[in-house]
C-alpha cells in the first residue's frame, strides 16, 4: 500500500470519526427512527461492517508495511501495536450504521427500505453483495486503465493545440 493510499484510508476514517457531534448534527430530526433502524438492517446485509474491516485491516497493514520501512528493526512491535489498532478500531465498527444509516432513511420510505433489505437476503441478493467488490475492484482497474489512455490523449492534442497556437512545451 503506497503512501497515498494509506493517508487516503486514514482520511477517509478520520472524517467519519473525528467528529461524532457533527455527523450526528448533519441527520434531520425527521428521520423515522424505524427507517434508520430498516436502513441499519440493510447495512448490514449489505456487508457493509465487513467492509469496514477490511478497509482498516488493510490501512493497519499497509502502516505497519511503512513504519517497518522507518524502523525495520522494530517489526515485531510495530506488528503487534497495528493488531491492537486494528482490534480497537474494528470494535468501532457500528459506528458505521450510526452515522450512515438516517442518509438512507432520508432517501428511502420504511417501506423500501424493507423492500431493499428483503431481496439482499435473498440468495440472488447474497450473490450480488458476494460478488459486487471483485467487480468493482475490476471496474476500478478498467477505469483507472481508461482514464490514463484518456490522460495521455489530452496531453497530447492539448500539446498539439498549444503548439499550433505558439506555446511550446
Amino acid at each position: 500500500m503506497t503512501g497515498r493510499c494509506i493517508r487516503s484510508a486514514a482520511l477517509a476514517l478520520a472524517l467519519l470519526f473525528a467528529s461524532p457531534a457533527v455527523a450526528q448534527q448533519k441527520a434531520p430530526a425527521a428521520v423515522d427512527p424505524q427507517a434508520i433502524t430498516a436502513a441499519k438492517e440493510l447495512l448490514i446485509a449489505l456487508g457493509s461492517l465487513k467492509q469496514f474491516e477490511v478497509a482498516i485491516n488493510t490501512m493497519s497493514q499497509g502502516m505497519a508495511q511503512a513504519f517497518k520501512q522507518q524502523a525495520p528493526a522494530k517489526g515485531r512491535e510495530i506488528d503487534e501495536v497495528m493488531q491492537l489498532m486494528a482490534a480497537k478500531f474494528n470494535a468501532r465498527k457500528d459506528e458505521v450504521l450510526t452515522f450512515v444509516a438516517p442518509l438512507y432513511a432520508e432517501r428511502f420510505t420504511l417501506t423500501e427500505l424493507t423492500e431493499i433489505g428483503a431481496f439482499y437476503k435473498t440468495p440472488i441478493g447474497q450473490k450480488m453483495i458476494a460478488i459486487q467488490p471483485e467487480i468493482l475492484q475490476r471496474s476500478m482497474q478498467i477505469g483507472i486503465g481508461w482514464g490514463q489512455a484518456i490522460g495521455q490523449e489530452v496531453e497530447a492534442e492539448a500539446r498539439k493545440e498549444l503548439k499550433k497556437r505558439g506555446v511550446d512545451l
